[in-house]
């Protein structure tokens, strides 16, 4: 089936994005992302928004011929997210030791029921089995609460020594020539009952970055206000804004 786009003029996209938020939420499944009216050649749009799963990705023996197959039958929008250790698929085994997971699973691929794109003061909206025009309406019916106050303990994965101790074998390395730069992260964790929607706005309100994300597969979610573009392809060319010094 093709999917069919209906466009909408909008007038305050703030508020319009608020209200795109508020309504995808209630999805299982739902990716929002949001440009922050961030100004670049290479931005091709204000807010792009996924919801529902048509289809998802399930890999069969050989993992990225499965991935190639999906992509090329589906033929379509496609949503979702790799974890960092997916590299390992392509890489030796041996080669990462990380053993701290998230709640998310693996890898995560979806082609959505319904894709909203804003841009401008216009509201493109894609479907195949849905009423675009009942789909608008109940987005601007949606009334945005104000962002709620949270207070939440953060706890590390790692203690304080493992810490140190990790931090001292990376610096031997750098001076042995293994490596000359190293971006070392660790994990948090905490335990709290929170409204996803209103810390997000609360998080993009405070920290304004052009890749902030909304993203939720059935019971986790994830919040990101990243200031990096990982990867954008167009056409033949590969486009990446990275943050850390590293020339694209």
């Amino acid at each position: 089936m093709t999917r069919v786009y209906h466009t909408f003029q909008v007038i305050d996209i703030n508020v319009v994005k608020q209200q795109m938020l508020t309504w995808a939420s209630r999805f299982n499944v739902c990716c929002f992302l949001d440009n922050q009216q961030y100004v670049s050649s290479y931005s091709s749009f204000e807010c792009l928004l996924g919801v529902g799963s048509l289809s998802i990705f399930k890999p069969g023996t050989n993992f990225f011929n499965s991935l190639s197959s999906f992509i090329d039958f589906n033929n379509d929008w496609i949503f979702g997210h790799f974890n960092y250790e997916i590299k390992n698929k392509i890489e030796l085994p041996t080669v990462s030791k990380n053993t701290e997971e998230s709640a998310f699973p693996a890898y995560f691929l979806f082609v959505p029921e319904i894709v909203i794109i804003l841009k401008g003061n216009q509201v493109k909206i894609g479907v195949i089995i849905h009423d675009a025009f009942l789909v608008y309406s109940q987005i601007i019916k949606e009334v945005v609460a104000e962002p709620c106050h949270h207070v939440v303990a953060f706890t590390p994965i790692i203690s304080r020594n493992e810490y140190l101790q990790r931090i001292s074998k990376l610096k031997e390395h750098i001076h042995q020539g293994d490596c000359y730069e190293i971006n070392f992260c660790q994990q948090f964790d905490a335990t709290i009952e929170i409204n996803p929607v209103s810390v997000f706005s609360k998080l993009i309100k405070i920290s304004s970055n052009p890749f902030s994300a909304f993203y939720r597969v059935h019971d986790n979610y994830l919040l990101s206000a990243s200031p990096e573009r990982y990867l954008k392809k167009v056409k033949d060319k590969l486009v990446s804004q990275p943050i850390k010094g590293t020339l694209a």
